[in-house]
C-alpha cells in the first residue's frame, strides 16, 4: 500500500511511520526523497497483508474516544470536588451566621 507521508504526517499513522523508522535497523529516509511523496508500506502478519491505513485510522479513533472518556471522567471528578467544597463553605457560613446572629437552623 502506498502512503502519502505529507498528507499523513499529522495523523496517528504518520506518527507511527516516523516512530517505526526511528527503530529500524537500517537508515530509512522519509524526508521527501520520493518524487510523489508516497512510500510503500506493508502491514503483514503471517504472510497476509492487512489494511494499514484503515487499521491505524481505527486505532486513532479508539484512542480519541478513550481520551475523551478520560477527560470527561476527570471533569466530573473535579466538578464533584468543587461541589463538595461549595457545600462545606455554605455549611461553615451557616454555622458562623448562627453563632454571630443567634439564629436557629430552622430559620434557614
Amino acid at each position: 500500500m502506498k502512503i502519502d507521508f505529507m498528507k499523513e504526517r499529522d495523523s496517528f499513522l504518520g506518527y507511527c511511520m516516523v516512530n517505526a523508522v526511528t527503530h529500524a535497523d537500517k537508515l530509512v529516509d522519509i524526508t521527501g526523497k520520493s518524487p510523489d511523496g508516497n512510500y510503500e508500506i506493508q502491514f503483514i502478519i503471517n504472510g497476509v497483508e492487512l489494511p494499514l491505513k484503515e487499521t491505524f485510522e481505527d486505532i486513532e479513533k479508539q484512542i480519541d474516544e478513550m481520551v475523551a472518556k478520560k477527560a470527561l471522567e476527570l471533569l466530573e471528578e473535579k466538578f464533584l470536588d468543587m461541589t463538595d467544597i461549595v457545600y462545606h463553605i455554605t455549611e461553615e457560613l451557616k454555622r458562623t451566621a448562627q453563632e454571630k446572629l443567634n439564629l436557629k437552623i430552622e430559620e434557614w
